[in-house]
């Protein structure tokens, strides 16, 4: 069951008189996140610590456009895991300050650099990164954006995200001149359209059941609106997401033997 009464705790935080500044919280823990948040000198400590974000990660061992359909070789498992990890977040967070609405893989670090061997972040040092302060105004202050056209922008930013780790390489990487043409020169809506285009191939290079739950995602069909504040959305995702995702994660988990 999703923790109910975490957002109402987080937006309980007193940051009207907080200097504008940049804040990290670990996204898995909610106690460790309120910790940090509380604390500025923990954060600021954090914040200038060495750390990867997810398409720097991603680009470290990634692939470019035109071997978009060969695998990335890099553990699935390991993709999947950082994918339900994710949603989970997505739940969690999405009412909070700590998840604006054009948020990103950009948003997303980790500690753990990758190494030149492979990708191996740690399960517990997956943090976002936000600001917070009386002068940031996250809704009203972005250009235009496909967020703002979208039904959900926080799960068509999961769904991008998860389009990423799928393909193993950033949106940047993954767009092509077709996308840019769409986009008509708006750099906001340049997302949409490489979205677009790689969910409608998704099914035949990440499977159908992945490519299935990236598409509900962006378009927010899970059949209860699309107001993420309603149990019922919360629950759907929950189970239409997260829990497929991580049945995915075990299931190749048992086939490779590992624990």
């Amino acid at each position: 069951m999703i923790n109910e009464d975490l957002c109402a705790r987080v937006q309980t935080l007193q940051l009207s008189n907080i200097e504008q500044s940049s804040r990290v919280g670990l996204l898995q823990t909610p106690k460790t996140m309120l910790t940090i948040s509380i604390n500025h000198q923990t954060a600021l400590e954090m914040s200038q610590k060495p750390s990867t974000s997810l398409p720097e990660l991603l680009n470290s061992t990634g692939r470019h456009q035109d071997t978009l359909t060969e695998p990335l070789p890099v553990p699935h498992y390991k993709r999947l895991m950082l994918a339900k990890l994710l949603s989970k977040s997505v739940l969690l967070f999405h009412n909070s300050k700590w998840l604006i609405r054009s948020f990103s893989g950009k948003d997303i670090r980790f500690r753990d650099p990758a190494p030149e061997t492979g990708w191996t972040p740690s399960t517990g040092m997956m943090y976002v990164k936000t600001l917070f302060g009386t002068h940031v105004d996250t809704d009203v202050s972005q250009p235009p954006s496909a967020r703002q056209l979208v039904p959900n922008p926080y799960l068509f930013g999961l769904g991008v995200m998860l389009l990423e780790l799928g393909f193993g390489n950033s949106f940047e990487r993954l767009r092509t001149p077709e996308d840019e043409h769409h986009a008509n020169g708006t750099p906001g809506y340049l997302e949409f359209f490489i979205a677009k285009r790689l969910c409608s191939v998704a099914s035949e290079t990440l499977g159908s059941k992945y490519a299935s739950i990236v598409k509900r995602c962006l378009q927010c069909d899970f059949g209860f609106g699309d107001d993420l504040t309603i149990a019922a959305l919360q629950e759907a995702v929950y189970r239409q997401v997260y829990c497929e995702l991580e049945d995915m994660e075990q299931g190749l988990r048992n086939v490779l033997g590992i624990v």
